[in-house]
């Protein structure tokens, strides 16, 4: 790895849901995640029980960022889940195919040839 970090993590936690028992002890899997990924010198966001635009705005706001400085990338998602790629937000649900588009290389160009790294953790 060539920068000063090796790159932008993303852990998305949703434990509440509108229709769904609240997920418990994922709280701290954050917070420890976290921690390792900090200490590894990754920037690092953490968002909360995100409904589904605001997933999706995530999803688009770090595929639209300069990632140039950065050697790769690592998304995290824990939340519920089920068969078919379906990933559960606080208000519905989304197909997480639709939602990687955003980081092929013809869309997010600054991580071309880079590694994608996406870890899915869902019940």
């Amino acid at each position: 790895m060539s920068h000063k970090s090796p790159g932008k993590a993303v852990i998305v936690n949703n434990v509440s849901f509108k229709w769904l028992r609240e997920r418990k002890g994922s709280d701290k899997d954050t917070a420890d995640l976290g921690n390792a990924l900090q200490r590894l010198r990754f920037k690092t966001e953490i968002h909360k029980d995100l409904n589904r635009v605001k997933l999706q705005k995530v999803f688009t706001d770090v595929s639209t960022e300069d990632h140039s400085d950065c050697d790769c990338l690592i998304f995290c998602i824990m939340t519920h889940g089920d068969s078919g790629g379906k990933i559960h937000c606080t208000d519905g649900s989304l197909h997480l195919d639709d939602l990687m588009q955003d980081f092929k290389g013809d869309r997010c160009k600054s991580l071309a040839g880079k590694p994608k790294v996406f870890v899915i953790q869902v019940k």
